[in-house]
């Protein structure tokens, strides 16, 4: 309990609490409630969500799943999560991915920040597309001393 004398201090603590409890639940993103979860087995590895665009890199030491929180990736920004696991089919934390749309018309691409959310979950920053049209998507995972790539396309719309 505050004391008079530190009425104003406690005030402002708790309000500064309220706070962050309040716009920080606003800040998450909550894909889990977004998205239909339903595990699907492909080739030994799961795949999440209905809506997930999936893929098993090419020389099968990954899996990675896309997550379009649009449902389709359109000219502008676009948020895109991804799901990663390794061959065992377990989350993979910690990884260095490379996300790098190329637009197939124009030769031109865009290079995506990834941040790692945890527990295999990473999603893009700056996939900003500029045009209409057909574009593949890279995805390249490095982790443990293995690399190995996964490559997605999308026709998309303005």
């Amino acid at each position: 309990m505050c004391s008079a004398k530190d009425w104003l201090r406690c005030k402002v603590f708790v309000s500064l609490f309220t706070l962050i409890i309040v716009f920080g639940g606003c800040a998450t993103d909550d894909i889990f409630s977004r998205f239909q979860y339903r595990n699907e087995k492909i080739q030994g590895f799961t795949k999440h969500f209905a809506e997930g665009v999936f893929e098993i890199t090419q020389n099968r030491f990954f899996s990675v799943e896309l997550l379009i929180w649009d449902g389709k990736l359109s000219t502008g920004e676009n948020r895109v999560y991804l799901i990663v696991h390794n061959s065992e089919d377990k989350d993979i934390e910690g990884a260095d991915l490379t996300v790098v749309a190329k637009n197939m018309e124009t030769g031109s691409t865009v290079k995506a920040a990834v941040l790692d959310k945890g527990d295999g979950l990473y999603r893009t920053q700056g996939l900003t597309l500029d045009k209409p049209g057909a574009w593949e998507v890279s995805v390249t995972v490095v982790k443990g001393g293995r690399s190995d790539k996964a490559l997605f396309s999308f026709t998309t719309s303005s």
